[in-house]
């Protein structure tokens, strides 16, 4: 939407050419189609549509008019002498045009044309602040144009009125005097609240953002990519409003976006803004949004929002009920990723009822297996043991489980079971009946899910 900046000032000047000489007018158009559409249509072409859908999939987006009327009263409150002086100007330059039957000034179309130009750039949810830059240079170019104009009038005049003189001149200070006073009661900085630093402390700031990138093992999600890059990690999604807009229009498959914000694949995620109580936001599509509120909690307010993982919940989400022998109860258990890409860390949460009942030599093992059985990764724990502290009531250990970068591709198991150790490191099978229908295979082992391991 910046771009119609660069393109208010070129359907001007052909307005402005129409008006005086229309083959002049004709052969503009035809240099601006050559100049723009024609290489459009050949890249567009050449990215088979890719270039239409990333230009023109913002706006399907629907209009907002809370927005709008936002920005309006940015425009007003930050440059209301620029605005009056703007309109004054456009009511002299219209009167003039009519009196001496010319055809309108440049500055004069420049500006009409940036109106319509400005509310449709405004009236977009993702605009901000400096989509106003759409007005804010026709608006100076036509009160400068008018002020040269007065200017002129009155050095032109046989007569010299000190009285004309000096109201142009109060009439310049004042504007200059209520724009300085505009300008150090409401510095623009204000309009990015609560990130409003000075530069010094926002450096500081950042530094220790990016230590905390740094020391975060895995991939994360970053509306600054440049806290990724130059820490080492990858940038898996960029630009979340075009992301968010072609989701929308059917260009773009985030499902794949949807699979790592529900499995809570990123330790941590940093945004631009707080999305905490949002509704809406045009940044992400109405299922990203959900997932990332649903999945991961704001831990702390800075230059960027952080937002990680939200804990476990306290009850599973997979039921097991599966009762060891002389021991605990496995009530269930939380597990989200059905797919995973190497240097992931996977979270297993296992519920206990009963855990710190059974005796000292009861151990249960977490196995991460290939197709044929052969072990990847395994734990070995006591019921409870990552859980904090054992207790008789409802417990849960939360096991984090490491894909290592070398891990071929293809489909893994994740398997559970449980054995006792005897005095002399005996391992011995304990069986339980299950009455989740988890069965066990050859060893005893129970098959809690599949995994696939793909290439990112």
């Amino acid at each position: 939407w910046m771009k119609q900046s660069s393109v208010a000032p070129l359907a001007a000047v052909g307005l402005f050419l129409l008006l005086r000489d229309w083959r002049l007018a004709v052969r503009w158009g035809l240099a601006a189609v050559g100049s723009i559409i024609v290489p459009f249509v050949i890249l567009n072409a050449l990215t088979e549509g890719g270039l239409y859908a990333h230009l023109f999939a913002f706006n399907l987006f629907e209009r907002s008019v809370p927005r709008f009327t936002q920005r309006l009263d940015m425009l007003w409150s930050y440059h209301a002498p620029l605005v009056v002086g703007g309109a004054v100007s456009l009511a002299v330059a219209i009167v003039w045009s009519i009196v001496k039957r010319r055809s309108p000034a440049l500055s004069l179309l420049y500006l009409l044309v940036s109106i319509p130009v400005t509310a449709l750039a405004i009236l977009h949810p993702t605009g901000n602040y400096n989509h106003l830059l759409n007005i804010l240079a026709p608006l100076c170019l036509s009160v400068g144009v008018t002020l040269g104009w007065a200017w002129g009038r009155l050095e032109g005049a046989r007569a010299r009125s000190q009285w004309a003189w000096a109201s142009l001149a109060v009439g310049v200070l004042l504007l200059v005097g209520v724009q300085l006073v505009l300008t150090y009661s409401k510095p623009v900085w204000t309009w990015y609240t609560p990130l409003a630093l000075p530069l010094d402390e926002r450096g500081d700031r950042m530094v220790k953002l990016s230590e905390l990138v740094k020391q975060t093992p895995g991939d994360l999600l970053s509306e600054n990519s440049w806290l990724l890059l130059k820490n080492g990690k990858r940038v898996l999604y960029d630009d979340p409003v075009a992301m968010s807009a072609l989701a929308n229009a059917g260009a773009w498959d985030q499902s794949v976006l949807l699979q790592d914000l529900n499995r809570r694949k990123f330790p941590m995620i940093l945004l631009e803004y707080d999305l905490t109580n949002d509704t809406y936001n045009p940044r992400w599509s109405e299922q990203a949004l959900r997932a990332i509120q649903s999945n991961y909690t704001l831990t702390s307010r800075d230059l960027l929002f952080v937002y990680t993982p939200r804990p476990p919940a306290t009850t599973p989400e997979t039921s097991a009920r599966c009762a060891v022998e002389n021991g605990p109860t496995l009530e269930g258990y939380t597990f989200r990723a059905a797919t995973a890409n190497r240097g992931d860390t996977l979270l297993l949460s296992l519920y206990w009822r009963g855990a710190g009942r059974q005796a000292s030599d009861l151990k249960y093992f977490v196995r991460l297996a290939d197709a044929s059985g052969t072990p990847k990764w395994q734990a070995d724990l006591h019921p409870g043991e990552w859980a904090g502290k054992p207790q008789q009531g409802a417990v849960h250990d939360d096991i984090p489980i490491p894909i290592p970068n070398d891990l071929p591709y293809g489909h893994y198991q994740l398997l559970f079971g449980v054995y006792s150790v005897g005095s002399g490191g005996q391992i011995a099978p304990v069986g339980m009946s299950c009455a989740g229908g988890l069965s066990p295979n050859q060893d005893r082992a129970r098959k809690l899910t599949d995994i696939e391991v793909v290439e990112r």
